[in-house]
């Protein structure tokens, strides 16, 4: 079922990361906590909430593949802080602010998956490699 409903899932998991991402800056905002410990709450429990559902599910974390799954949480917790901080300057209340982070977040998550962005990897080449290339 899961295999084929693949669209389905990978929709309703980047709509709860972006949800517990806006619930870990929102808990971190009503602690008084600074900007950036702010932002990495909403980073760290968006991202382990996945990574608990995959490890219970016995499924590689979607965290570990290449896809941008802890950006999207970052950058979702860190435009919820800065409307929730700076919008009630210019009218933006709590729900516009959650809203619209939902909304951005989720579209570019979508957007990340559909196009195939990703950061990128680190890959570590030994020495011997090199040379057993050109030996062939």
């Amino acid at each position: 079922m899961v295999h084929r409903n693949h669209k389905l899932f990978v929709g309703l998991d980047s709509l709860g990361l972006i949800a517990f991402s806006i619930i870990g800056c929102r808990v971190g905002m009503d602690m008084g906590l600074s900007p950036l410990i702010c932002v990495v709450s909403a980073l760290v429990t968006g991202v382990f909430g996945g990574l608990l559902r995959d490890l219970l599910c016995r499924r590689q974390p979607m965290v570990l593949h290449k896809e941008l799954y802890a950006s999207v949480a970052f950058l979702s917790g860190g435009m919820y802080w800065v409307l929730m901080t700076y919008g009630a300057q210019i009218g933006i209340n709590e729900t516009y602010a959650t809203i619209s982070t939902l909304i951005v977040g989720f579209v570019f998550r979508m957007s990340a998956v559909r196009f195939g962005w990703s950061l990128p990897v680190f890959s570590f080449e030994s020495d011997d490699e090199p040379k057993k290339a050109e030996a062939k």
